[in-house]
């Protein structure tokens, strides 16, 4: 992941926008924060992050700003867990959690 980050590169792609704010309060609030990063993420990879790692902390922290989240919340979040559907269609590697879905359906766009 990206380590250096100027504020314009964290605003478009890491800030949360009204529509995503708006879809995110319908999300339990123990899994706001990982199910955007995941979000946020996959747009700038094509892919989901397997821990918070995987995304480095000024983003985290950039996310945790705009949410009024500490980031410890992450500690205990399951990067492959509570968000994972798998259908017996696909296999994990296509179709792996919620967030994807939500971009596959253009739910957050």
């Amino acid at each position: 992941m990206k380590h250096l980050w100027d504020a314009e590169e964290l605003s478009l792609y890491w800030a949360i926008s009204f529509d995503e704010s708006a879809k995110l309060s319908t999300i339990n609030r123990n899994n706001r924060l990982g199910f955007i990063l995941q979000l946020k993420y996959y747009r700038y990879h094509g892919s989901f992050p397997s821990s918070a790692s995987d995304i480095g902390s000024v983003p985290v922290q950039y996310i945790c700003d705009q949410l009024d989240f500490e980031s410890n919340l992450l500690i205990d979040y399951d990067f492959k867990g509570p968000l994972k559907k798998m259908t017996n269609l696909y296999p994990s590697r296509w179709y792996p959690n919620k967030a994807y879905r939500c971009v596959k359906n253009r739910e957050f766009q």
